[in-house]
């Protein structure tokens, strides 16, 4: 296997594959519509990413489009981390 192949493919799957499991650990915590929806949109994204990095290893033709969406994501995941976060502090301090 060759180097690029493992940076612009292997790497990016398995950053992929730890995305989808946190995006499904934050929405089981304080379940809430909104994680719900936003779990199931980012879960399609990483597996539409998915497919085309596992095409790209099997020798289909390069793009960057699923490294943009996992960088998108990986925002989007962050973001919902602090929001999660926050509002624990603030349920925490007013007992």
């Amino acid at each position: 296997m060759e180097i690029e192949t493992i940076i612009w493919g292997v790497l990016p799957l398995a950053f992929c594959f730890a995305l989808a499991l946190w995006s499904i650990q934050l929405s089981r915590k304080r379940t809430r519509v909104w994680k719900i929806i936003l779990s199931v949109l980012v879960l399609l994204s990483l597996t539409f990413s998915g497919l085309i990095l596992f095409n790209m290893i099997r020798e289909a033709w390069p793009t960057f489009i699923p490294h943009i969406v996992i960088g998108a994501v990986f925002v989007v995941l962050l973001i919902q981390q602090l929001f999660s976060s926050l509002r624990d502090r603030g349920s925490d301090q007013s007992m």
